[in-house]
């Protein structure tokens, strides 16, 4: 049966991809060199390019289908677009600078929000009054250095911009798909088939975005950890989770004490490759995409603090 065929190919295909990058991650986790990833993204990115390509092509030969694409298109950016985080201080407050680049505390409008983040545009690193408040110096200094970081990681913003770029045509692509196959004369089966496989493509887009987006959030960690050492940045990392995830109940939080070891637990490439894939499948459920048309941007707080630990035990 030639759908079968092509759905068993498109597993293999998607399967090799996504396993092979995620082997990549796991030994630049553990030995360090971002050019490991780089180059495996050098190979990946053009593999994908070609496999849209594939299926772009046969969608522009038919002027209605092409109308159609460019709807769907449309309608997976203005989602995208839609989604994207705006938010906006009540009044901001001009702090220090640090390495020319001026720093801000961002005073909330309503609520706590705990974030930080560097703007391109502006050339500045902000800081939200609450998670300046809940840092010590050090830790806050880690958190200036890792926004720095960001913009000195101008290759791997590139990157992540790209394998964004991807992603959304990918999506849209696979989309336009669906609703021909939908529109077919094909027996059901050999629609679920067909839905099946055209769906088995987009992890491999959903992996090289979301590997892309972590090495350069690790890449950041490691210029912060570089400029003020492991600890603090550690230490930042840990709070910002804990306080993050217990959102409304931080009063119930008197303090958050660390050893002056970190001692972990040996990670395994099953755990990184479980870890990879159980967000990329997770992410594939429809009413996540239209709530967050992007894979998670950055890594687990246990794969950030493997790698700092490894940075600095060198």
């Amino acid at each position: 049966m030639q759908s079968f065929r092509f759905l068993l190919q498109a597993l293999a295909i998607s399967l090799l991809l996504s396993i092979s990058v995620s082997a990549v991650y796991y030994e630049y986790l553990k030995r360090g060199g971002s050019w490991r990833i780089a180059s495996q993204l050098s190979i990946l990115i053009p593999i994908l390019i070609s496999l849209f390509i594939v299926f772009y092509t046969p969608v522009t030969s038919n002027p209605v289908v092409t109308v159609l694409f460019y709807f769907v298109s449309s309608f997976v950016l203005l989602l995208f677009v839609g989604k994207l985080p705006r938010f906006k201080c009540k009044t901001e407050e001009e702090l220090d600078y640090l390495e020319n680049i001026p720093i801000f505390i961002c005073h909330e409008k309503k609520g706590k929000v705990y974030n930080a983040w560097y703007d391109p545009k502006k050339g500045t690193v902000n800081i939200t009054k609450s998670l300046f408040d809940i840092l010590s110096e050090e830790e806050r200094k880690a958190v200036f250095y890792h926004e720095i970081g960001h913009s000195k990681t101008k290759f791997w913003d590139l990157m992540t911009r790209l394998t964004c770029f991807l992603w959304l045509l990918s999506a849209s692509t696979i989309l336009t798909m669906f609703i021909l196959v939908w529109l077919s004369n094909y027996d059901w089966l050999d629609k679920v088939i067909f839905y099946t496989a055209f769906l088995s493509f987009l992890p491999m887009y959903a992996v090289s975005f979301m590997i892309s987006s972590w090495v350069n959030e690790h890449e950041a960690d490691s210029y912060a950890v570089r400029m003020v050492g492991f600890k603090p940045k550690a230490q930042a990392l840990i709070k910002l989770h804990i306080y993050s995830s217990l959102k409304g109940c931080e009063s119930a939080i008197s303090a958050i004490e660390f050893s002056d070891s970190f001692e972990l637990d040996k990670l395994s490439y099953l755990q990184v490759l479980k870890a990879i894939i159980w967000r990329v499948f997770k992410y594939m459920h429809s009413q996540t995409i239209l709530n967050q048309p992007l894979p998670e941007t950055h890594p687990p707080l246990r794969l950030r603090i493997e790698k700092i630990v490894r940075l600095h035990s060198k």
